[in-house]
């Protein structure tokens, strides 16, 4: 999955669906956790495990709200974002590719 971050926007970073491979289960109750990491794989300043909230009623749905007064990074570098998460002794890790881009969402 690719994740574009848009410099200056307010916007929201979603995971869907998190569940457990084997009974496919929903976890709704996970601790969730999101790290921005640059092109040599270190933490990001202020993008270093930041909570992701459960969406109410949702199936497995978490988000992290991004600031835009945060959201400045430099364009042209390669970023990836880490999720990890945990619920009842069950372990969620995914690392996905990040783009950042200049303007609103169209």
């Amino acid at each position: 999955m690719r994740v574009v971050l848009r410099r200056g926007n307010d916007q929201v970073v979603t995971l869907l669906g998190l569940k457990t491979t084997d009974t496919k289960v929903y976890l709704n109750l996970a601790t969730v956790k999101g790290t921005l990491l640059d092109s040599r794989g270190c933490p990001i300043p202020g993008f270093q495990n930041i909570p992701m909230t459960y969406v109410p009623g949702s199936d497995g749905n978490y988000e992290w709200v991004v600031e835009g007064s945060t959201m400045m990074l430099p364009k042209n570098v390669e970023y990836s974002l880490e999720i990890n998460a945990e619920q009842s002794g069950l372990t969620y890790r995914s690392v996905n590719v990040v783009s950042v881009v200049d303007g609103a969402v169209a």
